[in-house]
């Protein structure tokens, strides 16, 4: 076995950082003494994704002979500072601060093993918001165990690393969010802010608090300091430091804490009670006390999974953005799915008994979004129970009894369709019934809200129109195109609207336009489509999977078709269609509660033939493309022209406020609300 100072070693392994002329970050990795730890934390820097430009300053207090010797044999594009007496924590780091290029200064601990990824969530967190001063990342143990997802401070100066240590779906930290502060054993801070304080005060001599004080710094002038939880840190945790020496020196430093910041520590909360009721509460008294928002959907959303959960990524999008909402997720009929990029924004994703965890005593919520009708139904009456203080939206994706009904004219089975006819009464009254004992709710057309103001006992209903949020205009040209697509997905299998669409165009439509353009070919998107399906595939359709780069996938398109026949609600794919800019053909199910405003910015048949004829003229007559982008254009303009729409986090307000209205009422009749 090779030792750290056999030259085989890994240790003795050469470390090569790429020089940088204007590096966005600089890294400042601090080694005391023999720093034992401090190759090895400077091999996995090296091997960093490459997204973000960056420099390396390594600093050494009271460095041995040895530990010289090895960083310069071994390290290779890193400036290295040594101060043959011990600065301390902080007054290394100002010095290293000091030779800084980059726009953020990130402080590394070398007792730490960075991810791969590491460095680009927190640059981008800080980028994303210019309120964020400082982001912190998330520490793993050796073993993978989670060691400290941002830290609390308590009323007396204590301070607690959240490491979900209780039980229940509550305790998930992996989410993004403002905190009381973060370990600078990984920290970025913008370095106009870092000049602007003068770095870490060296009051704090030799180490410990001084990232306490230096986040209190910056919340105090206006500013925030965040957790990242995508950058990712393995933390051999206080490695350099005597077990003892470390008792002593929290406890004179966190006197000083206290001396300096009594004003806020009012504000923060004892460390009395379970741990897990600590971490919730002291956590939630961190983000600045938000709304606390429950939504109870299906699944974690992604837009490519198509039934509307394109639309709810934005509605959670807009909620955490505001930072004024904490926002968890529970999702009731799975949790597969991507977890990081709701994370990435603050979105907490809940698992396991959704009732025990609404039932614990520490778990209080503002305001319940239950999307879908069988969702509120059987969630509906436990939100009540357990929550009652909450204020209960009824988000109403669509009306599913309209949907039944359609697809029964489809059928001539008069057995099946009679089922099918029962089954849409039957939810028609569920339906009804989500209105009637919901405190607000939410549609998605105007067509669709007017049913639900019709029903007795209704409160007040919004209407929030379906534009995405990240769709914008494509620029190719005509002859920088040449498909037909449609943007699918195969969640409800090949008897969904998607799976009866594809199957009516692939047998009626598309022969008539192979007929007048035999080189058509459509392009399908969606995650695994059903194999029922997969028999329609020739070179005039081809089933694409997963398409990760939608604007692109938009962008080689001259047409998009919706061939829907049965469905509720706005279809989004033809709204993002329109918000790209893409000619669209759609049946009149396709084009349901989407307003154009009298620009004819959609063709809209159910009739075969004329479908067919649309989508040849699109495809292959320049002139007829082109009048038809100059129609999606005009609809763009007058979107633009449109007063600010209703949104969601407007609706939680207004729903917030009706609350306290009814809980005030009921107060003053000596009722229980």
């Amino acid at each position: 076995m090779s030792s750290p100072g056999d030259p085989s070693s890994p240790d003795r392994q050469p470390v090569c950082f790429e020089e940088v002329r204007d590096p966005l970050a600089t890294i400042i990795v601090l080694g005391w003494r023999s720093a034992p730890h401090l190759l090895q934390c400077l091999q996995a820097l090296s091997r960093i994704e490459r997204t973000v430009s960056f420099e390396v300053i390594v600093t050494l207090n009271e460095p041995t002979p040895d530990l010289v010797r090895s960083l310069t044999e071994c390290v290779h594009g890193a400036r290295i500072i040594e101060s043959r007496v011990n600065l301390g924590y902080g007054g290394a780091c100002n010095a290293a601060a000091q030779l800084a290029s980059g726009r953020y200064i990130v402080l590394l601990n070398d007792d730490t093993i960075v991810d791969r990824f590491w460095l680009g969530p927190l640059v981008e967190t800080a980028e994303c918001h210019p309120d964020i001063a400082a982001v912190g990342s998330l520490f793993l143990n050796v073993d993978g165990t989670l060691q400290e997802s941002g830290s609390l401070l308590f009323a007396d100066g204590s301070t607690m690393a959240v490491s979900g240590r209780g039980t229940g779906v509550a305790h998930r930290y992996d989410w993004a969010r403002r905190v009381d502060y973060c370990s600078a054993a990984s920290l970025l801070v913008r370095k106009s802010i870092w000049d602007r304080l003068g770095g870490f005060d060296e009051v704090y001599y030799p180490a410990y608090f001084e990232d306490v004080d230096l986040c209190l710094r910056i919340q105090e002038i206006g500013c925030q300091v965040w957790l990242q939880p995508l950058s990712r840190v393995r933390h051999i945790q206080s490695a350099s430091v005597n077990e003892s020496y470390k008792v002593f020196l929290t406890l004179r430093n966190r006197k000083q804490i206290v001396r300096r910041w009594s004003h806020v520590l009012k504000q923060r909360l004892e460390q009395v009670g379970a741990d897990d009721a600590i971490e919730e509460a002291s956590t939630w008294v961190g983000m600045g006390r938000p709304n606390r928002i429950l939504i109870i959907d299906d699944r974690i959303p992604a837009s490519r999974l198509g039934s509307g959960f394109g639309r709810m990524v934005d509605a959670l999008s807009e909620l955490t953005s505001s930072g004024s909402n904490f926002v968890s997720l529970f999702p009731t009929a799975t949790g597969e799915g991507s977890r990081s990029e709701l994370c990435r924004i603050g979105v907490r994703i809940l698992e396991g008994d959704l009732e025990a965890h609404l039932q614990l005593p520490h778990i209080h919520y503002d305001v319940v979004i239950i999307s879908r009708p069988y969702n509120y139904e059987h969630f509906g009456s436990m939100v009540r129970t357990h929550q009652p203080q909450a204020a209960v939206i009824y988000d109403a994706e669509a009306l599913y009894f309209r949907r039944t009904e359609r697809q029964a004219l489809l059928v001539d089975d008069p057995l099946v369709n009679e089922k099918l006819r029962a089954d849409a009464r039957s939810m028609r009254d569920a339906e009804q019934r989500c209105f009637a004992d919901a405190d607000q709710v939410v549609c998605i057309s105007e067509l669709e809200a007017e049913f639900a103001r019709r029903i007795d006992g209704a409160p007040p209903v919004h209407v929030i129109e379906a534009r995405l949020r990240d769709p914008e205009w494509t620029d190719r040209s005509f002859d920088q195109r040449r498909d037909v697509i449609l943007v699918a997905g195969w969640l409800s299998g090949s008897g969904s609207p998607n799976g009866e669409g594809l199957t009516w165009f692939a047998k009626k439509v598309l022969p008539l336009i192979r007929a007048r353009i035999p080189w058509v070919r459509l392009r399908v998107t969606g995650q695994d489509p059903p194999s029922e399906l997969l028999h329609y595939e020739s070179p005039n359709l081809r089933f694409e999977g997963h398409v990760g780069d939608l604007a692109e996938f938009y962008g080689c398109a001259r047409v998009a078709i919706v061939p829907v026949r049965f469905g509720a609600g706005v279809k989004l794919k033809t709204i993002e269609a329109l918000q790209y800019g893409v000619p669209t053909v759609t049946t009149s199910v396709g084009a349901e509660g989407i307003n154009v405003y009298e620009t004819g910015a959609l063709t809209i048949t159910d009739d075969p033939a004329e479908f067919a004829l649309n989508v040849v003229a699109l495809v292959d007559d320049p002139e007829s493309w082109l009048s038809h982008r100059k129609r999606i254009r005009s609809l763009h303009d007058v979107w633009a022209e449109l007063p600010p729409r209703m949104s969601w986090s407007s609706v939680v307000e207004t729903a917030l406020a009706d609350k306290v209205k009814s809980l005030s009422i009921g107060s003053a009749h000596g009722k229980r609300v």
